[in-house]
């Protein structure tokens, strides 16, 4: 058994790396980014993160719509042997406050501009918040871009990091801490483990019979575990 996704994904890498993992259409056009590519970024991600003093046990938000940048940050989380929490989009700033403040939240991504300015309105009583980085490029913001030229460097300067940290993935410690919609009462943090994970993706697969040339569409939102 896999000890987390993310050797999941690094198994596939090895297996076909020239195939595509994400397609999508983007600047008028559409764009594939192969398994090789997509676990180069993760592997940078991860040094960007590292270079930034993020460290293993962070709680580290993700504040954004499907994109394909949405499960390489998740990816990386992991490999920094972070947690990733993930928010709806569609949610207040009063909402996101509370989820942050419960999370004791370090950094978070935000998608652009409209999710970065409710972050900015709630900024301060979230006083364990100390790094905003977004996907589309803001003034004033790191972002995703900007994020894996510093872990180039980072790369660099201390190869062997990634696949160090990678390796000593705890199979059952916390990765993700998934809100539930507060219907009831506040929202809850519902704690996931590596393991749970990829139970899930295993069985999951022999119980529907996947095969390496399906091509899935993904409409259902990340921020949910879909």
């Amino acid at each position: 058994m896999f000890k987390s996704v993310l050797h999941i994904l690094f198994n596939s890498i090895e297996q076909r790396p020239q195939k595509d993992l994400f397609r999508f259409f983007r600047d008028h056009q559409w764009q594939y980014w192969s398994y090789q590519q997509v676990g180069e970024k993760v592997r940078l991600l991860t040094h960007g993160l590292m270079a930034r003093g993020l460290q293993k046990g962070d709680r580290i938000a993700i504040l954004s719509n499907n994109l394909p940048e949405w499960p390489i940050t998740d990816f990386a989380i992991f490999g920094l042997q972070g947690v990733v929490v993930p928010i709806y989009p569609t949610l207040t700033p009063p909402q996101i406050a509370y989820i942050l403040k419960d999370a004791q939240v370090t950094a978070i991504f935000v998608q652009d501009a409209l999710q970065y300015d409710k972050i900015a309105a709630i900024e301060k009583e979230v006083t364990s918040l100390e790094q905003v980085f977004s996907y589309e490029p803001l003034t004033g913001v790191v972002n995703f871009d900007k994020l894996l030229e510093e872990g180039q460097a980072h790369a660099e300067a201390f190869p062997g990091a990634f696949e160090e940290s990678m390796e000593s993935i705890d199979p059952e410690a916390l990765c993700s801490l998934v809100y539930t919609s507060g219907t009831t009462g506040e929202p809850k943090g519902v704690m996931l483990c590596h393991r749970g994970f990829v139970f899930d993706i295993v069985n999951s697969e022999a119980r529907l019979g996947l095969r390496s040339d399906d091509v899935f569409l993904s409409f259902l939102p990340l921020s949910h575990l879909y």
